[in-house]
């Protein structure tokens, strides 16, 4: 999917068990996400900018002000050790 930069997007993530059908909550998150240039903003739950919307499922919110690639990980470690990886596409616009 293409995103129109200055779009702020959310990402979501539900974590869960070992059988994938129970959700549950990592230990720890990380939400970590990298521009088309390549400078990357780490996120730690429960600082701001993850919100805990129930068990195992959280959001984070990027602003895309640079058209571009947008790599991001969430990453679960302890209970739940697990790594989502995604990409988010801005193409470039020539009215932006």
């Amino acid at each position: 999917m293409n995103w129109t930069e200055g779009t702020s997007v959310r990402s979501v993530v539900t974590f869960s068990d070992l059988t994938g059908m129970v959700a549950a909550d990592p230990t720890t998150i990380t939400f970590k996400y990298a521009d088309p240039d390549g400078n990357t903003t780490t996120i730690l739950y429960p600082a701001a900018g993850i919100t805990r919307d129930t068990t195992g499922v959280y959001h984070a919110d990027v602003l895309l002000n640079q058209n571009g690639k947008w790599n991001y990980r969430w990453l679960g470690t302890g209970v739940v050790a697990v790594a989502y990886d995604g990409v988010l596409s801005v193409p470039y616009s020539v009215l932006a």
